[in-house]
């Protein structure tokens, strides 16, 4: 079983997801939400515990030979995990329930293509941990583009923020 596999395993992905999911709930423009900031909250605090217990579930659940990459690897899964719980089921709902998945598409483009590139620098010098580096920015970039292209044609209203 790969490390990835492993890691998966062990609940990053599902954990933080499901906690970020149910609270994450879209609003039409105009309607109000409420309680999603806790549950982003309560992500966040879960995604700093899975980091701040790396050393110890990895000697748990990972063999010896892949302990220390592991170890080194694990935050970085975790961060990523959040944000694309964030980016997928928040901003990327989002155009398909306002049906503009093509401009999704188009928007993704960018993040695409920084995994590529990024995968391309980073990978060869620091393997495992350079892959890990890339997920968690390409999801930040991801997030990033998706949410100012999705609040600029107004799919999404980001309370607050002036684009």
């Amino acid at each position: 079983m790969s490390l990835a596999r492993q890691l998966a395993a062990v609940g990053l992905l599902p954990l933080t997801v499901t906690l970020v999911v149910p609270g994450l709930i879209l609003w039409p423009n105009g309607a109000e939400g409420g309680g999603w900031a806790l549950v982003l909250v309560g992500a966040v605090l879960v995604t700093a515990g899975v980091a701040l217990v790396a050393r110890p579930l990895a000697e748990v659940m990972i063999g010896e030979g892949l302990r220390e990459m592991a170890t080194t690897i694990t935050p970085w899964i975790a961060l990523s995990a959040l944000l694309y719980g964030l980016t997928a089921y928040y901003f990327g709902q989002a155009f398909t329930l306002g049906q503009r998945t093509r401009l999704l598409l188009v928007a993704m483009i960018v993040p695409a293509s920084a995994n590529v590139v990024l995968n391309l620098l980073l990978i060869p010098h620091w393997g495992a941990a350079g892959a890990a580096i890339t997920q968690a920015v390409v999801s930040t970039i991801a997030l990033v583009v998706l949410g100012v292209v999705a609040h600029g044609v107004g799919i999404v209203t980001l309370k607050g923020l002036k684009l």
